[in-house]
């Protein structure tokens, strides 16, 4: 019954109108929805599982057909970062799910878009919270544990620990830099509102909270700070070296976090994939041939 209404809507989404009852003859109906396509540790993925997120994916492409390899990959990507997350201790919890349903529900930007969603799953509210809910939280816990880990940073911190009690007493930034192999940075005059925005890689500003404005208006001419400054994407050492007005122009000794990609991909290796499908494996390796985490897959027949 279910495959019969989500293939109705799934029609009425690309326009195709109504659906005549003979267009399921040949469909297993619940027995095919539940067919497990693919496993990952404790995750199931299904044929049911697919047909939501193509659905959910077509709705968002404005009713350009999403294909089947296309939903499943997704459906991977996610299964793997929920497999990372309850490692970490850092899966979704109901609680969680149940605050992001209501503040989705309260402040959508885009209302009719989250009820044509909602209107996908209709009653099966286990499966919108399970892969479009959770998702979202585990990869904001992920992120958020990936970049706050000491564990993972600890080549980082411990090279900036040492560079800033190497400039503490030399009170030389570039030399300090130099010694360590750190990045070195001079930066152009700017306001205290446009701080927080200059440091890190040219072109890659990213929307993370940098606490770097509030900490330089406490700040005197020449001051170095007395911690190391942390941002979701690097660590720093900051001195204040010359203020003009509202003009404040800052010193720093940078050294970049790994990368979270790198991290991430360290991670899906310990991640069992099993594929029960070899016609959906041999097509979602020919669209994504580049995955790396394809390559480890198992295949059961």
């Amino acid at each position: 019954m279910f495959y019969k209404i989500f293939f109705t809507t799934f029609c009425l989404l690309l326009g195709y109108g109504s659906v005549s009852e003979t267009s399921f003859a040949e469909k297993p109906d619940v027995d095919y929805e539940k067919q497990v396509v693919c496993k990952l540790g404790g995750v199931d993925i299904t044929r049911g599982d697919i047909a939501y997120r193509q659905a959910v994916e077509t709705r968002y492409a404005d009713g350009k057909e999403t294909e089947e390899t296309t939903a499943l990959f997704t459906l991977i990507r996610d299964a793997i970062n929920l497999e990372v997350a309850v490692v970490c201790k850092m899966g979704p919890t109901e609680k969680e799910i149940e605050a992001m349903s209501l503040h989705a529900d309260r402040s959508s930007q885009a209302p009719q878009l989250l009820a044509d969603v909602k209107a996908i799953f209709g009653k099966d509210i286990p499966a919108y919270n399970r892969l479009y809910l959770a998702p979202t939280i585990t990869n904001r816990k992920l992120r958020s544990y990936y970049s706050r880990d000491r564990k993972i940073h600890a080549q980082a911190i411990n090279k900036i620990e040492a560079a800033w009690y190497d400039v503490m007493n030399r009170g030389d930034f570039s030399k300090t830099a130099t010694k360590y192999d750190l990045e070195y940075k001079k930066l152009a005059p700017g306001r205290l509102e446009d701080i927080g925005n200059i440091p890190g890689p040219p072109g890659k500003v990213e929307a993370t909270h940098n606490p770097l404005s509030e900490i330089v208006k406490s700040m005197g001419v020449g001051e170095i700070h007395k911690n190391i400054v942390e941002s979701d994407r690097d660590f720093q050492i900051i001195r204040l070296a010359e203020r003009d007005g509202d003009d404040y122009t800052l010193e720093a000794i940078i050294i970049e976090k790994r990368p979270y990609h790198d991290w991430c991909r360290e991670q899906e290796k310990k991640v069992d994939i099993v594929f029960n499908d070899r016609k959906l494996y041999e097509q979602i390796l020919k669209r994504y041939p580049d995955t790396l985490w394809l390559k480890d897959v198992r295949l059961i027949e």
